[in-house]
Order: structure tokens, then sequence, then C-alpha cells
């Protein structure tokens, strides 16, 4: 095994056994280096398809230029590139890792960057974005369901939150329930749930939800 395969087998390893913030944050600095290279090998596709939910959730082709995303646990920036490939150029981005921030920044898509922990109240006002994004963030070991309620507190009414949520997680750890929740109690209204694969050569797996706030 090579250096690289080997370093990359480690921190999946520490990914998938996360059970603090301190322990993500320092795991995401250590990675922040190769990790796009980890995921163009792997051929993520969480970025493009997540942005093609909005799309289609919006019914629009493009973003205009004028709508304000919060694009949360932004890592290195790759849903940032995807949003700026679209149009989007109000683009704020937080992550927990100062070190995937300091990789986002060299992007030169985000009009702001701040180390954020998402188990905590986003340092954002009510109604501040037009779109909340969140692409590979909700999922075993990281962010749990609380934070769609913070997700919903921050976008604006008529807004849209789009997440993406794997199959392993969506029932074991609550996120089918909250969803359930915000439903029932008139906050989001559901444009979609569309059943994906994280890679490009997979096409099941996962969920990318798109929640309007009522």
């Amino acid at each position: 095994m090579d250096t690289y395969s080997k370093d990359t087998s480690d921190f999946l390893s520490r990914a998938y056994a996360l059970n603090s913030v301190a322990g993500a944050q320092t795991l995401y600095n250590e990675w922040a280096e190769s990790y796009d290279t980890y995921l163009d090998r792997e051929g993520y596709a969480f970025p493009e398809r997540a942005v093609q939910v909005l799309l289609k959730a919006t019914q629009r082709e493009t973003l205009d230029g004028s709508v304000k995303v919060l694009d949360a646990g932004c890592g290195t920036g790759r849903v940032g590139a995807v949003l700026a490939q679209k149009g989007a150029r109000q683009i704020d981005g937080i992550d927990l890792s100062p070190g995937m921030l300091a990789q986002a920044e060299k992007s030169h898509n985000y009009a702001s960057l701040q180390e954020v922990d998402l188990t905590k109240t986003i340092p954002r006002p009510d109604e501040s974005y037009d779109v909340v994004i969140c692409v590979g963030t909700l999922t075993q070991g990281h962010v749990g369901p609380a934070v769609l309620d913070e997700f919903v507190r921050v976008v604006k009414v008529g807004g849209v939150v789009v997440a993406t949520i794997p199959d392993t997680v969506w029932e074991a750890a609550g996120f089918s329930a909250k969803i359930d929740q915000l439903l029932h109690d008139g906050r989001v209204a559901l444009l979609r749930s569309d059943a994906v694969g994280i890679l490009k050569t997979t096409t099941s797996g996962a969920r990318i939800l798109a929640l309007e706030r009522k």
C-alpha cells in the first residue's frame, strides 16, 4: 500500500469513528490538503447533484448573482465552485475545520468564510439567506438532525434548504423523524426528495432534500 492509500485509509477509519467535535476538527485539519485528491479519485458527485436539486426545486437553470447562499459545512469549497459556475456570487461558507477553510479560500468563490461548529447555534440572524445548502456533512459521526432547525431559522421565508443525507443515517440518526416534525409543524414544505448516489458510478445510497421555509 502506498503512502497516499495508507493515509486515506487511516483518515476514513477515523472519520467513521468520530464521536466528538474536537476529534472532527483535528481529523479534517490533517486531511485538508489531500482531501480533494481523495474525492476526485472516488468520483464524488454530491456537490453537482445537490446543486442540480436546488435548481430543479427553484425551477431555475442558473442562479442570480443576488441570491445569498450559506454553504454549511463547506469543506474545501467544492459546493461553492459548482454554485459559482451556476452564477452565484454571494456565497458564505462555514466549517468546523480551519484547514478546510484555508483550502476553500483558495477558490475565491466565497464572499466570507468562518469557522463554525454546526452542533451549536449558527452565528447568523434569522432569515439571512435565500438558500442554505449542506453537502456531505449530515452523516455518520458528524452533524445530527438538530442542525436542520438552524438551517430553517437562517433561511428566509420562501427560501430553500438543500441537504444531502445518506440512507445509513436517515432513520438511524433521526433525520427522518426531524423532517416529519418540521413538516407537521408547518415550518417547511418538501419540494424534492431525490434518491441519488454519492459517487458518479452510483445511483442510490443517499437522498437530497429540498425544503422551502414557510
